[in-house]
């Protein structure tokens, strides 16, 4: 398949006027060349392509810390001057790759009660999820963080203890010492 893949990429590349080859075909054609009018285009598809992916990877991070499922379509804002265009546009491909329909807004939705909030370097995300359910996320934050509290004061417990220290092998010292830092850095997270 790969040289029907490449000749299909070269083919696209020669319509869009990205190389510069007046060769038929890839396989007998000479090592193709930028043309350097068609960088700056290059540069702005690349930002273009950055901004969608911080998106995307940005909506996936909240889903992932507030643990939304994500057999749930969830609705979005995006706030941005600069990318509003761009985001419009791509709102189906976000939404096939997130699982959350986004609008793009001039500024913050007003019911600020209901929405969990990210800041990216060029937009804001918020995401709605209701004031019933944003109360049910901050319980199982706060016993997250409980049970974490516990489980860090009983590592630091068997660790201070110095029997075990000193009875113990070197390995098992080890993991509980990252145990300890893991459960530390989680709860920082949260």
């Amino acid at each position: 398949f790969t040289p029907f893949v490449t000749e299909e990429i070269f083919q696209l590349l020669k319509e869009s006027k990205l190389i510069d080859s007046k060769d038929k075909f890839l396989a007998s054609s000479q090592w193709p060349t930028v043309k350097t009018q068609n960088l700056t285009s290059l540069k702005k598809i690349e930002s273009d392509f950055k901004a969608v992916q911080e998106l995307i990877t940005s909506i996936r991070d909240l889903r992932a810390t507030y643990k939304l499922p994500y057999s749930d379509k969830l609705d979005a804002a995006i706030t941005t001057k600069k990318h509003k265009n761009l985001f419009q546009e791509q709102e189906l491909v976000v939404e096939a790759l997130t699982k959350v329909r986004i609008q793009v807004l001039p500024s913050k939705p007003v019911e600020g009660d209901e929405y969990i909030r990210e800041h990216a370097s060029e937009f804001d995300i918020y995401i709605k999820i209701g004031k019933r359910r944003m109360l049910e996320q901050e319980k199982s934050i706060t016993k997250e963080k409980e049970n974490l509290e516990q489980y860090i004061s009983t590592i630091e417990k068997k660790l201070a203890n110095k029997k075990f220290v000193e009875n113990a092998p070197t390995e098992v010292v080890k993991q509980e010492q990252q145990k300890l830092d893991d459960a530390q850095s989680k709860l920082k997270k949260l």
